[in-house]
């Protein structure tokens, strides 16, 4: 009975030390999955992070954009009223020197 309960005793200890063997691996597996979780969440928040600074930066480009066009008219403005000038002032010039070619011819 003792050779028994020595046998029943040693094999309850062996199926502690396994059970606790077991438990420590799940600790390490449940501890990995726990960083593997963490690094996860962390690209998640980088992804959103980016997608929020590439909306931000989709908006200024749409701004540039808006202000480039506005400067690239101003600019075809100011170009029609430079021609303008210089076709008055051609103009201009050539009326002085008809009437100095007439003064000329008069004089």
């Amino acid at each position: 009975k003792q050779w028994y309960q020595r046998r029943v005793r040693a094999q309850k200890n062996s199926l502690f030390a396994l059970a606790g063997a077991r438990l420590d691996e799940l600790n390490e597996q449940k501890a990995a999955v726990n960083v593997a979780e963490s690094k996860v969440r962390e690209c998640e928040d980088k992804i959103n992070s980016g997608s929020s600074e590439q909306s931000v930066l989709t908006a200024r480009v749409t701004e540039l954009e808006a202000t480039n066009n506005e400067l690239e008219h101003r600019i075809l403005e100011k170009d029609a009223q430079i021609k303008t000038l210089s076709d008055q002032l051609a103009a201009s010039n050539d009326a002085k020197s008809a009437t100095s070619n007439e003064k000329a011819e008069a004089a």
